[in-house]
């Protein structure tokens, strides 16, 4: 069975299809009973991403979302929960990007006064990115203005123990802020730089749901995998696309790995994995090698991103 077949709904085959591309078992205000051949397949999701490449509100795009949901056969209260439950992210795509305020790599920039970081066993930590803060769409509770700087361990491994909070520091450079001049120690990764381009998209959460909630006639999985063809590879805030499973159910575990001096600056309830959230990702690119097909998911306690503090940020690495 091809996939066109499996999005095929009962009757679609006995009769033509209508103008409106309902079959002629269908009724008028029933989406989910017909198929408009156009529409199925890979290239299903193809308008949510042309709808966030000329910035129309994420609402439009959950409609659009849904819409394609109960074109193939998803019950419209999933469809609309399914919608509603996403969250509103920045996807930050290299594709047509040309601004370097928002880029990966590049010539490293520090806060004036500030020494580079390092690792617990004293390694130079990498310069990975730099976001201006203003050059992105707003999105509480990101600050408006600033630039944040990025700066990981990518040989993290060599260390006594996995503590991803000493491999990662993040800095929020305030707006006219001075900057000091970073020569970029030896050892360190040197790439980019690689400009991002930001679009508001709603993200998925919980695409479990079209795995299991769906009816055994509807492949929900194959949906879910359409869908998430429009994301590309990095992101800040809206929701992490794991690896590995759902990053933020890591965190007690990194905590539990670091050093005892690490879990120190974090509360009882944040060392057991409550109150973080998604921050960003970034995907391997052209260039830029995080390990075997890796990505690198930046949290941090709710607390502290509402309070623009980020300091206690943690990247942790699937692969």
């Amino acid at each position: 069975m091809g996939l066109l077949d499996r999005f095929r709904r009962p009757g679609a085959a006995d009769a033509p299809p209508d103008a409106g591309g309902r079959t002629g078992t269908s009724g008028p205000d029933d989406p989910a009973a017909w198929t408009d051949p156009a529409e199925v397949g890979p290239q299903s999701f193809a308008r949510l991403g042309a709808l966030a490449e000329r910035g129309a509100p994420t609402g439009e795009q959950r409609a659009e979302v849904a819409r394609v949901l109960r074109l193939h056969g998803v019950p419209g209260d999933l469809a609309g929960t399914f919608t509603a439950d996403m969250a509103d992210g920045i996807l930050l795509s290299e594709h047509g990007a040309v601004d370097e305020r928002l880029r990966l790599g590049g010539p490293p920039v520090l806060p004036a006064g500030e020494a580079w970081p390092h690792s617990h066993d004293g390694r130079p930590l990498s310069f990975v990115a730099a976001w201006d803060l203003a050059a992105l769409p707003e999105l509480s509770p990101l600050p408006r203005a600033g630039t944040l700087l990025l700066f990981w361990d990518r040989d993290f491994p060599r260390d006594d123990r996995m503590d991803f909070v000493t491999a990662t520091r993040v800095f929020l450079l305030a707006p006219g802020a001075s900057t000091a001049p970073a020569p970029r120690p030896a050892g360190t990764v040197a790439f980019g730089p690689i400009p991002l381009r930001p679009l508001r998209m709603p993200f998925v959460v919980d695409g479990e749901r079209l795995r299991d909630d769906v009816p055994d006639d509807v492949p929900g999985l194959d949906l879910l995998d359409m869908l998430l063809e429009q994301y590309g590879s990095h992101a800040l805030l809206g929701a992490s696309r794991d690896i590995q499973g759902p990053v933020l159910d890591e965190v007690a575990h990194w905590l539990a790995q670091g050093h005892p001096e690490t879990r120190e600056r974090y509360s009882p309830a944040e060392r057991a994995g409550e109150g973080w959230a998604f921050l960003a990702q970034i995907d391997e690119t052209a260039g830029f090698e995080l390990a075997d097909v890796g990505a690198l998911y930046l949290v941090i306690p709710r607390v502290d991103l509402e309070a623009a503090r980020f300091d206690r940020v943690m990247g942790i690495l699937q692969t």
